[in-house]
């Protein structure tokens, strides 16, 4: 398990690109929030939010899952 301080932290680590891609996928597609907001709260540009959803997006298509999988993996 992740601290969520650790999702703030820099640097594009497996473990840490994914808890942001699924932060900013919920934020985003589940809770309405803007990307640049996301952005804002994790300290991330806003492109990387963006490329963040196309990878869950992509993620759960290929592997035909839903967000409650995806999150499990």
């Amino acid at each position: 398990m992740m601290e969520p301080a650790e999702v703030r932290k820099p640097g594009n680590q497996p473990l840490r690109l994914k808890a942001r891609s699924l932060v900013c996928y919920r934020a985003v597609r589940e809770l309405g929030m803007s990307g640049t907001s996301v952005s804002e709260l994790l300290g991330i540009g806003q492109p990387a939010v963006s490329r963040a959803l196309v990878r869950e997006e992509k993620l759960a298509q290929d592997m035909n899952l839903s967000l409650i999988e995806i999150i499990t993996l």
